[in-house]
């Protein structure tokens, strides 16, 4: 490109990038509130599921609860049911609620960190 060409892009150019970033920050800002306004739907939803099953909200999965608004829509157009919390709360294929763990406990003993034992060198 020679020198006359990139001269009278520079006007142009300077214009685009003035253009830009106010449209960048709005759509950014919008998925921002978005996602935050999905967030807090998905945990009213969890926290009504968690009283009707009078569980704490910790029990409840954002995640499964989530997953289960589509199968929910999928039972509503067959007609199957209307409500979403009680859907989410009996269906327990869905695995709304987190299950507990028993927790494995580390057995306290000699840990032999060597690579090769000593066995290996005689």
């Amino acid at each position: 490109m020679d020198a006359a060409r990139i001269a009278d892009a520079r006007p142009w150019q300077s214009y685009i990038v003035a253009l830009v970033p106010p449209v960048v920050v709005k759509i950014m800002g919008l998925q921002v509130w978005a996602t935050w306004l999905l967030y807090a739907t998905l945990v009213d939803i969890s926290d009504a599921i968690a009283q009707q099953l009078d569980l704490p909200l910790d029990r409840i999965s954002l995640d499964m609860t989530y997953r289960g608004i589509y199968h929910f829509t999928r039972a509503q157009a067959r007609g199957e049911t209307t409500d979403l919390i009680t859907y989410l709360a009996t269906q327990k294929d869905l695995a709304v609620v987190k299950t507990i763990r028993k927790h494995k406990t580390r057995q306290k003993g000699n840990l032999d960190l060597l690579l090769w034992p000593q066995t290996c060198y005689q």
